[in-house]
């Protein structure tokens, strides 16, 4: 009996080995494999790192142009909140404006013929007379006539023969001329001269 539990264990004994020797085996050919993949995977593991670097390059680049694209986003955004401002401005002065036009228009509408026709009277009208008459001559263009621009009795005597030969006319031209607001840019400036 002991002999046959000898001859087991050396049995087993000899199974491990071969085991162990065809595990031995095993491992030598994974090493040489291993080996013979070694360029291989040296070449791949530079064509990773290049790859990471162009990745790394490419990133930034994409950074930097959402980083531009924040930017002008913003800057469009300022602009965008100034033109806002702007038309709000626009549009309150055009409601003033309308505001003016229409109580010019009711100014215009109350003018007495008598009065008016009183004033066409003057030989020498005071300066502020001579002066709305200036304005109003400006305002239909009928400043070609008047040769002393600066002087105010010869607007004034121009206005009278141009202009206060009709009063009722004179009048509605006015009424007329505001609520269309055919005031223009060159006339109000030759105004403010």
């Amino acid at each position: 009996m002991k002999r046959e539990e000898y001859n087991s264990m050396i049995k087993r004994y000899e199974q491990g080995l071969a085991i162990i020797d065809n595990a031995q085996n095993k491992v030598v050919v994974l090493q040489k494999e291993i080996r013979e993949k070694e360029p291989v995977l040296e070449k791949l593991e530079k064509e990773l790192t290049i790859q990471n670097e162009h990745l790394s390059i490419e990133l930034e680049k994409t950074d930097k142009k959402n980083s531009e694209v924040t930017e002008s986003t913003r800057v469009q955004n300022i602009e965008v909140e100034k033109v806002t401002v702007m038309v709000a401005d626009i549009n309150l002065e055009k409601d003033e404006t309308e505001k003016e036009k229409d109580k010019a228009v009711k100014l215009c509408e109350s003018l007495n013929i008598k009065d008016i026709g009183e004033i066409s009277g003057y030989a020498k009208p005071p300066k502020a007379v001579g002066f709305v008459f200036k304005l109003i001559m400006m305002l239909f263009d009928k400043e070609k006539n008047v040769k002393d621009k600066n002087d105010l009795n010869e607007w004034f005597a121009v206005a009278k023969k141009e202009l206060l030969s009709d009063i009722g006319g004179l009048i509605k031209m006015l009424v007329n001329r505001i609520k269309k607001e055919e005031i223009t840019g060159k006339q109000f400036n030759k105004v403010n001269e």
